[in-house]
């Protein structure tokens, strides 16, 4: 029998002003949170100046600190008191954080599909 590794990622850590900040990967619970707000942000980066996504930061910067407060080590009044570019930057990081975990589970889900059909032949 194949064993089967799961992934379990470690945190990352960046520097957030004098402060080292974990970045987690998204928990089941907060992924429609997750999916809602770093779709919006990267729609809104992809389309608009610099100036436009700040202020969509100051705009959204609530719900983006819900999403960083709970993929993060960040408490949620920490979060809710960062700077609007400093809330778009480190969503940034959670989304590359993130994708690239998702990215490496595709990965293995289709390497462990690929040995149930090849078995089961």
């Amino acid at each position: 029998m194949q064993s089967i590794n799961i992934l379990s990622p470690e945190p990352e850590e960046v520097q957030v002003n004098d402060q080292t900040v974990k970045v987690y990967p998204v928990r089941l619970k907060h992924f429609e949170l997750y999916g809602a707000a770093a779709g919006d942000l990267l729609a809104v980066i992809g389309a608009s100046t610099v100036e436009q996504v700040h202020a969509y930061g100051q705009r959204n910067s609530k719900k983006l600190a819900k999403v960083l407060a709970s993929t993060t080590s960040l408490s949620s009044w920490r979060a809710r008191r960062l700077p609007a570019a400093v809330i778009i930057q480190l969503m940034l990081h959670v989304i590359r954080v993130n994708a690239g975990f998702f990215v490496r589970a595709q990965v293995g889900a289709a390497a462990a599909l690929a040995g149930l059909v090849s078995s089961s032949a």
